[in-house]
């Protein structure tokens, strides 16, 4: 989950290249990133609004996720 969480912080980083998308997927989360997920936030990428507030919405989520991990792990 935390891998996930930096590859959506890389992504939204880079302001959503696709590009960077498709690489970044091949190159380290083949595994964990099934490719329906992929397909789809090819999607939402194309528009203009909602790639914002879903990221904004995932990263926190992963975030949060990935702290009370970190904290079980303890």
């Amino acid at each position: 989950m935390c891998k996930l969480f930096m590859y959506f912080y890389l992504l939204f980083i880079f302001r959503f290249n696709r590009f960077l998308l498709f690489f970044l997927h091949f190159l380290f989360f083949f595994k964990y990133t099934p490719s329906f997920l992929l397909i789809s936030l090819d999607i939402i990428l194309q528009s203009k609004l909602l790639p914002y507030i879903f990221f904004v919405f995932l990263l926190y989520f992963l975030q949060k996720s990935c702290i009370l991990k970190l904290n079980i792990k303890k």
